[in-house]
């Protein structure tokens, strides 16, 4: 690597750090919560809940509308303009406040009265989910700003105070209450707290008044055609719970979302680097010279670390299941295995999309989109009735590998940098090798243990050019002399 390229790695690397460790904090607390909420509710209950999070952030997408990129986008499209930035960062809080009573007064009763499982609950539980979402979202705009400020801790104080706070509040009420309601109730208290703390901290970079209407256009303008994208990640995400309510007990709802919150594990390191890594994209895809290095080096390495993580929590993922479910949701352990992919995927989606976005075709990234929405909903009304729970499973990842091909293709015809597809490939086909050994695996556990680690390694280092490795030899042999 050379030298400028090695100081935007170095500083990854650092904002990775923080963003790391605020991941854990956030998610942490987020999973820690899960085996009082298992013992607390019956199946049937944490299944209602593990869907009707899943509305919320269905909600959350048709309120940012695609503000978030289109923030992120014109955050540095006049770098030099702080009135500019101003008027951005104004339009996106703007946005977002005027637009979520108008979406909440419409949708709640909509779903109240239209999906079964939630009629047959309090109407508050939507309501308080509508407000987390409502103001969850404006509250991440702020948090949003300080990103790409590259003020990682700031990020990650307000991110924290939604996701973890958010969390410990809702579960003390559900302690207190009994109720489902609680927990919505306690995640829109820790999004206000949040939203307070960012309002400060940004002070005098936005404005309440005036409504900068042509800023909001612009931003509009630019995010509407990703809207359908952003509700396209959800349906994949959500169809899934969606199809199973419909076909099958919502005790299996609760063992499926106990299954999705182990898998949220891997989310820590995903979520770590697509946070410190996506102001570098949005600086390299500026930079004619260097932005296809910054991409292909990026992409090799978060394909070997996304490898790596999913061998090991296959590994982990039945005593994961005993911890955070016990008994009652057993049979989620068979499930993890899959249900690993779809994030590690969507992590990899801003590595495979970024001709697209250097040649601002968000109306492509919207179409690919929505066609991997409605193949996800497709196998899900093919694959559940028959297969249920794994059915389901199996569906989400085969419509995100769709969605992530698909897209690569169409990025590299916009701006063809060679994202070293025929790499990525055989370290996905070595993974799911390891996986499956380790799932039918008859050796004894401190055996399996070593094999898990040893082939978490492996497909690491084969994301790796053997130059990149001899020279990571030489500098631990040199460490080690000295």
């Amino acid at each position: 690597m050379d030298g400028d390229l090695r100081s935007v790695v170095r500083r990854l690397g650092g904002d990775a750090i923080a963003y790391g460790l605020g991941g854990v904090a956030s998610k942490g607390l987020t999973l820690l919560a899960v085996p009082v909420l298992t013992r607390v509710l019956s199946p049937e209950s944490y299944g209602v809940l593990d869907f009707v999070t899943i509305v919320v952030g269905f909600l959350t997408a048709f309120i940012i509308a695609g503000t978030d990129s289109a923030q992120s986008f014109f955050f540095y499209h006049k770098a030099d303009s702080a009135q500019d930035r101003r008027d951005t960062i104004s339009a996106t809080a703007q946005w977002r406040t005027l637009v979520g009573p108008v979406l909440l007064v419409v949708t709640i009763p909509t779903l109240w009265f239209g999906v079964e499982v939630l009629g047959s609950r309090s109407i508050w539980i939507l309501v308080w989910a509508g407000l987390a979402a409502w103001i969850g979202a404006i509250a991440a705009g702020f948090a949003d700003v300080c990103r790409l400020r590259f003020e990682p801790w700031r990020f990650v104080t307000l991110s924290t105070l939604a996701s973890g706070g958010g969390t410990l509040l809702g579960l003390s009420i559900v302690l207190l209450t009994g109720q489902i309601y609680g927990y919505f109730s306690g995640a829109a208290l820790g999004a206000l707290l949040s939203l307070g703390a960012g309002a400060y901290l940004l002070r005098g970079s936005f404005s309440v008044r005036p409504i900068v209407t042509a800023s909001i256009r612009r931003q509009v303008t630019f995010g509407a055609p990703l809207l359908p994208a952003a509700l396209s990640v959800y349906v994949l995400n959500g169809a899934d719970r969606y199809v199973l309510q419909v076909y099958r007990p919502a005790a299996e709802l609760g063992v499926y979302g106990v299954a999705a919150k182990v898998a949220i594990l891997v989310l820590l390191g995903v979520e770590t680097f697509r946070k410190a890594f996506w102001p570098f994209a949005m600086e390299a895809l500026q930079d004619a010279q260097r932005g296809p290095v910054v991409f292909r080096t990026g992409a090799r390495i978060y394909a070997g670390a996304g490898a790596a993580m999913i061998v090991y929590l296959t590994w982990l993922a039945p005593f994961l299941v005993a911890v955070l479910g016990g008994d009652a949701y057993a049979e989620a352990g068979g499930l993890v295995a899959y249900l690993l992919w779809p994030s590690v995927l969507y992590g990899y989606y801003m590595l495979a999309s970024g001709g697209i976005w250097k040649s601002e075709k968000t109306g492509v990234a919207a179409w690919l989109g929505l066609a991997a929405a409605a193949f996800n909903v497709l196998l899900n009304f093919l694959l559940v009735p028959s297969f249920g729970m794994k059915g389901a499973a199996i569906a989400t990842v085969l419509a995100y590998a769709a969605w992530i091909v698909g897209t690569a293709i169409m990025s590299e015809r916009y701006w063809p940098i060679g994202l070293g597809r025929a790499r990525t490939v055989v370290i996905a086909m070595v993974c799911v090798g390891l996986q499956i050994m380790l799932m039918s695996s008859t050796m004894g556990a401190f055996s399996t243990a070593v094999f898990a680690h040893l082939g978490a390694f492996s497909v690491f280092a084969l994301a790796w050019r053997k130059s990149e490795l001899e020279g990571a030899w030489r500098w631990l042999m040199s460490r080690k002399e000295n």
